[in-house]
């Protein structure tokens, strides 16, 4: 565990890379579940977009890492 603000900072995004991982991992299953029908293409892009957006919150997030 570290002590200091600038170890305890760089803990806390470590684990949100770790989630947003987390996260990019269960859109792509739930993709993979949903049948490749067009009724579902709504869900299908709304999971896409999903994984998408976490992929840049995870570089937002590691650009801070970088700079702590």
């Amino acid at each position: 565990m570290a002590k200091g603000v600038r170890g305890k900072l760089k803990e806390n995004l470590e684990g949100i890379h770790r989630n947003c991982d987390w996260i990019t991992q269960h859109c792509q299953k739930s993709i993979e579940i949903i049948p490749a029908d067009q009724r579902y293409e709504n869900l299908i892009q709304g999971f896409d977009g999903i994984a998408k957006l976490i992929e840049q919150v995870d570089k937002f997030a590691l650009d801070m890492y970088s700079r702590v």
